[in-house]
């Protein structure tokens, strides 16, 4: 059994980030630079996400605090040749998202 994972492709980030951006007005949003500069033909996976209920210390609807892998050059945290980036979604938004599920991947201690 594997590991779901929700993704986006670049269009459904340029949207959800304007939505975030600029009407939610989540303070974990993306500058439109950033998105312009992503390919068109890839899709970005949500490496991490938690539930949150604040912008700028005021309690919000709870809404998700997502880590989305881009590749290196175009985000704000680079590892192994990706980067993340920030970015609060509505709830609503996040739910609709869809989701592969990958395999596990052997680690040395599980193959001992």
């Amino acid at each position: 059994m594997g590991n779901k994972y929700k993704y986006l492709d670049k269009q459904v980030l340029n949207n959800i980030n304007h939505i975030s951006r600029d009407v939610i007005k989540y303070n974990r949003a993306l500058p439109q630079d950033i998105i312009d500069a992503l390919p068109d033909d890839k899709l970005f996976p949500i490496s991490w996400c938690m539930v949150h209920e604040h912008i700028a210390g005021r309690a919000v609807e709870p809404h998700m605090r997502c880590l989305i892998t881009v590749p290196a050059g175009t985000g704000s945290r680079s590892h192994r040749g990706r980067e993340t980036l920030l970015l609060d979604i509505e709830m609503g938004l996040f739910n609709l998202l869809p989701e592969v599920e990958l395999p596990d991947v052997p680690t040395e201690q599980s193959t001992v």
